[in-house]
């Protein structure tokens, strides 16, 4: 099973968007420093992901995020 399946079946239950990115360093995104690919790191990332989406300076609350991180082993 995919993500993408997933993706698919859990947006068609309930109102919601997904964010999959693939973080530094796994998938098929590249990094240039091998050396720091640490949960802070990655962390880090994702805020950077949510503060692009999301204008911080809007008159609306951002969304709530709910994070879910998974392998591909578990599938």
């Amino acid at each position: 099973m995919r993500i993408q399946h997933f993706q698919t079946e859990l947006c068609s239950r309930i109102a919601c968007r997904l964010l999959v990115p693939d973080l530094r360093g796994h998938g098929l995104t590249e990094t240039q420093d091998e050396g720091d690919l640490s949960t802070e790191r990655q962390v880090k990332d994702i805020l950077n992901i949510y503060k692009a989406l999301f204008d911080e300076n809007g008159d609306e609350e951002p969304p709530y995020v709910v994070v879910v991180g998974h392998r591909s082993v578990c599938f």
